[in-house]
């Protein structure tokens, strides 16, 4: 089974200067709106309210860079969880080796031995305090009598919420970012789409106007000049 292909925009601009085209050539239409509909009646004010419409939409969707700029604050969220995580092992550390000593394998059972590993990777951190917590719990009794009280014990797994939490959001979003940026090239095509159909027309509408032909050119085509294009013959 092929997968399917990436949305693609249709024009090759920046979209902020897309959109202000579609703006300026909207306002055009609506001036020129009944010589288009005498051209053909597809042009009528229901059809340029809807093209305005399209437009706003897809200049109101989340730009590429306010998204980078989400993501960016999900990261940062889910590095102050897993620092949390981090410090709260450091800080527990002093507290095993002073209810056990010369335990080196109840240390281990702390996570001693992977610590390293899991410090790594969100998703190994989130395991690793959630073993820690079982184990606090296990040995309370001594770690309580050195001053690592319950509420420190308890503190473990609210790190570790935090982490999951964070962590989950941050994944949810990088999932959901192809769909918002493909929702966003379907409203920008929309109204690109448009723009093209509206340019056609209008040349040929003022195909005798060297004025009006050039209001509809699309960004980066050539004016005309006005012997390129002739005036309209006088009026009897």
């Amino acid at each position: 089974m092929s997968k399917p292909t990436e949305m693609a925009r249709n024009y090759q601009l920046a979209d902020a200067v897309m959109i202000e085209a579609a703006k300026t050539t909207h306002g055009f239409l609506n001036e020129d709106l009944q010589d288009f509909n005498n051209f053909n009646p597809l042009f009528e004010q229901g059809y340029a309210d809807d093209w305005l419409a399209d437009i706003n939409t897809a200049e109101s969707v989340t730009k590429d860079d306010v998204v980078i700029d989400q993501m960016a604050g999900l990261s940062a969220a889910v590095e102050a969880a897993m620092k949390k995580c981090r410090d709260k092992f450091n800080t527990l550390k002093f507290f095993i080796e002073k209810a056990f000593p010369t335990g080196l394998a109840i240390w281990n059972e702390f996570g001693y031995n992977n610590y390293e590993r899991a410090r790594q990777t969100q998703s190994a951190m989130i395991q690793f305090m959630v073993g820690l917590h079982a184990v606090a719990t296990k040995y309370k009794v001594q770690l309580i009598a050195v001053h690592f009280t319950q509420a420190m014990i308890d503190e473990i797994l609210t790190f570790k919420n935090e982490l999951d939490t964070a962590n989950l959001n941050q994944e949810l979003f990088k999932a959901g970012r192809p769909a918002l940026t493909q929702d966003r090239i379907i409203k920008l095509n929309q109204v690109w789409d448009i723009l093209v159909e509206v340019g056609k027309a209008g040349k040929i509408v003022y195909s005798n106007n060297h004025a009006k032909y050039n209001r509809y050119l699309l960004p980066g085509e050539t004016p005309a000049s006005e012997e390129e294009v002739p005036p309209p013959p006088p009026t009897p």
